[in-house]
């Protein structure tokens, strides 16, 4: 049972390190516009779409969320909500691919409205993550069966973070490395 919880729970922190890496990142773009750090937004954008909507939100919307439901149906409006959250996360995401986008072909113009996107989206991460970890975790662990986290515990354990994992994909090296230089210590070097 602990497994999957904790596959999760690691998950949502990870994430949070990487918004809060993009959170100084905004803010260091709002300060000093004319030196962006391009590659690093692309990485917090390609990192999102690929792992939180190719692996995290299919695991729970296939596996998790129907166990529950399962067991106990009258969590269906909430279950409901945050699968339709993970749909617009994916759009708020492409929003944001498009505003940065833009930012990039001109700065000046369109600084602002990549910012503002930028920050919804990582708003509503926070607001979706602190849903599933307090109201939708803390029910799956009381209420679903010992042969179901079995099957949820080898479901979600067949990947690995490209960040954070045991095999971190180069392409993500200057992410890692900016997480680790902007974390307070005694998690990170900032």
């Amino acid at each position: 049972m602990q497994k999957t919880i904790t596959i999760i729970r690691t998950e949502h922190r990870r994430l949070a390190a990487i918004i809060n890496c993009f959170v100084g990142v905004l803010t260091d773009l709002k300060n000093d516009p004319a030196n962006p750090d391009l590659e690093l937004l692309d990485q917090v954008h390609t990192y999102c779409r690929s792992f939180l909507y190719q692996f995290h939100h299919p695991k729970e919307d296939g596996h998790l969320f129907p166990a529950l439901l399962k067991a106990r149906s009258d969590l269906s409006p909430i279950i409901e909500k945050l699968e339709s959250e993970h749909q617009k996360g994916v759009d708020l995401l492409d929003e944001m691919d498009k505003a940065l986008l833009a930012y990039k072909e001109d700065p000046k113009k369109h600084l602002d409205v990549y910012l503002q996107i930028a920050q919804a989206y990582r708003d509503f991460e926070w607001k979706h993550m602190a849903t599933e970890e307090k109201e939708i975790l803390p029910q799956a662990q009381k209420s679903l069966s010992v042969e179901t986290w079995e099957e949820l515990d080898k479901i979600f354990s067949d990947h690995d973070d490209p960040v954070f994992g045991d095999v971190p994909q180069s392409m993500y090296e200057n992410l890692l490395s900016q997480i680790v230089n902007r974390a307070p210590s005694p998690h990170g070097l900032g």
